[in-house]
C-alpha cells in the first residue's frame, strides 16, 4: 500500500479520503463479539472515515491483536448513486450514504463474511455483515438504524 503524503498526529497515513466521502445520515453500529460475548458497542455515525488499527495514537477503532497492522482498514463513507430499474432517461438517480471497507495492505488480511477482501480497493459493508481483522478471533458485526 502507498503511502499518501498526508500526516496525522506526526504518522504518514497510508489512505485519504476519496471525493465521494460523506458523512452518513443513517446511524450505523458495529456490535464487537468474542467467542459469542459481546464486548463493545461502536457507534460510527459521527465521522465519514474510521480507521481500525493497532497505532494508538491514530486508530479510531484500536484494534490490540499482535497479527493486525498499524495502519490496518479503513471504514469509510462514501456517497452511493443508484437509478431504478425500467425508469427511463428521465429517471431520478437515488442518493444514499453507505460505509466500505478496504484493506491497508496488511500482511494478515482484513475478512468481509469469511472471505479475505482485496487491499486498496473499496468493498462495501451491509446490514449484519461481519469483519475480522487479521488472526484476530473478534467479530465486528455492522448493524444500521432503520427508520
Amino acid at each position: 500500500m502507498k503511502k499518501t503524503g498526508m500526516m496525522y498526529k506526526g504518522i504518514l497515513l497510508k489512505w485519504s479520503e476519496p471525493p465521494d466521502a460523506h458523512m452518513p445520515k443513517k446511524r450505523w453500529r458495529i456490535y464487537v463479539f468474542k467467542n459469542d460475548e459481546i464486548l463493545d458497542t461502536l457507534h460510527i455515525h459521527r465521522q465519514s472515515a474510521y480507521l481500525v488499527g493497532r497505532e494508538e495514537k491514530i486508530a479510531d477503532i484500536l484494534v490490540e491483536h499482535p497479527s493486525c497492522s498499524k495502519q490496518h482498514a479503513v471504514i469509510q463513507f462514501r456517497v452511493k448513486t443508484t437509478y431504478p430499474e425500467n425508469a427511463g432517461a428521465l429517471a431520478k438517480p437515488k442518493r444514499t450514504v453507505e460505509p466500505y471497507l478496504m484493506d491497508l495492505g496488511s500482511t494478515n488480511g482484513t475478512f468481509l463474511n469469511q472471505r479475505r477482501i482485496d487491499e486498496s480497493k473499496y468493498l462495501e459493508i451491509g446490514n449484519k455483515d461481519v469483519v475480522k481483522f487479521g488472526e484476530s478471533t473478534r467479530e465486528y458485526v455492522f448493524i444500521k438504524e432503520e427508520s
